[in-house]
């Protein structure tokens, strides 16, 4: 990703388990207090567990930072994706 795009849309945190550790996260605020954490890390480490969240995000979503609701309403088409690092390819 290109970081002067996405400067200040995520903030660098961290992650600890107990019995396994800490590791380095990327976390994105979510409306209502909620956060979505991305775990950096070999994969087998967390076991399948590749993400964190915390906070209730039932009926929410993440748009990128840089969009309005008024770009939403007046764009020709709108892609829902799975994840919020395939909003940030899609924006770019």
């Amino acid at each position: 990703f290109d970081l002067e795009k996405v400067r200040g849309w995520y903030a660098q945190e961290s992650f600890w388990k107990p019995q396994i550790g800490g590791t380095a996260t990327v976390r994105f605020q979510l409306p209502g207090g909620a956060y979505w954490e991305r775990l950096l890390d070999n994969p087998e480490r967390f076991g399948k567990q590749k993400a964190n969240f915390v906070g209730g995000y039932k009926g929410q979503w993440w748009c990128p930072p840089a969009l309005t609701l008024s770009d939403l309403v007046a764009a020709g088409e709108v892609w829902v994706v799975e994840g919020i690092f395939d909003a940030i390819a899609l924006y770019h």
